[in-house]
């Protein structure tokens, strides 16, 4: 009994080690992917014009243009000394904020021309550098075919210039005022700008017949923006003149204001009525105190007259 199961036993011992010690079945090829012919594939492009971009900080710069065109500016550049030669005539074109400009050159006679521009707002204006200059250009509106005449005149910018200010303006007499003088030398620099130049540590010296006292230092020496500082005090009202002397050598009048007497005292405050002050009496009743009646009350009749 004992020998059969044994022998099953043995039998499926064996069967699995063959299994197990059988070789493995050979592995298939994978074949190679299919071969497709290339293609394209085509995607329309994107049309952003309908999205709203966001608006940037800044402004937008426009080219002007002056030419070409029908119009024509004519004229003549006048200054102290007659006509002109050699001065610079600037016509711009105003459009908005943006600003086109040409230039045009005075002859011997002062004479220029300036053709062939586009019509417009403009403004004109004329110099000659270092000394004479326009500082008030004319603005006009000029046609598109029109020929229009404008004639310039300058104005001479050079040498010494001296300029006064004082406080409290006007001065009051016997009370200090203070007085700046600013010395500088002028010019007109090549784009028709007139500048002024601070001349420095020049001795300054105030002077003149007016009724005025002296209560600083004089001379002095302009500082380093040009200007020379004084304190004084004019002694009687009206036009009193006033100049001073630059290195001893220059004199120039210089443009005070009138001086004027002191304003009158404000008049006394008058009260209006004696100040009340309080009583420390007892206060007194005005009437003795009414008993009320004991009476019975009672009316009468008028008897009518007979």
């Amino acid at each position: 009994m004992r020998s059969p199961r044994l022998l099953l036993v043995l039998v499926a011992a064996f069967a699995v080690v063959a299994v197990a010690c059988a070789a493995p079945p050979a592995l298939k090829t994978i074949p190679p992917p299919l071969s497709m012919p290339p293609t394209t594939v085509t995607v329309p492009p994107m049309d952003y014009s309908g999205v709203a971009l966001p608006k940037a900080a800044g402004a937008t710069t426009t080219t002007l243009a002056i030419i070409p065109g029908g119009a024509t500016l004519t004229g003549r550049v006048t200054g102290p000394d007659g006509p002109v030669e050699g001065a610079v005539v600037r016509a711009e074109r105003l459009v908005g904020d943006a600003v086109a400009s040409i230039d045009g050159i005075t002859g011997a006679d002062g004479g220029f021309t300036i053709a062939g521009i586009k019509g417009g707002r403009f403004r004109v204006r004329a110099w000659r550098a270092p000394d004479l200059a326009l500082i008030t250009p004319e603005v006009f509106y000029l046609g598109g075919s029109e020929s229009r005449r404008v004639d310039l005149t300058v104005t001479r910018y050079d040498g010494i210039s001296v300029a006064a200010a004082m406080a409290p303006s006007p001065a009051v007499i016997e009370r200090p005022a203070n007085l700046v003088v600013q010395v500088s030398r002028r010019e007109v620099d090549g784009t028709g700008i007139v500048r002024a130049t601070p001349l420095t540590g020049v001795k300054i010296e105030l002077y003149g017949p007016g009724a005025w006292r002296i209560d600083t230092v004089n001379p002095t020496a302009t500082d380093a923006a040009g200007r020379g500082r004084w304190t004084v005090t004019c002694r009687a009202t009206g036009i009193q003149p006033l100049g001073v002397v630059l290195a001893d050598t220059t004199t120039y009048p210089i443009d005070v204001p009138t001086c004027t007497a002191p304003p009158p005292p404000p008049a006394p405050t008058v009260p209006l009525s004696p100040p009340i002050t309080p009583s420390t009496a007892p206060p007194q009743p005005l009437s003795p105190p009414i008993t009320p009646s004991t009476a019975l009350p009672s009316s009468t009749t008028a008897r009518p007259p007979a």
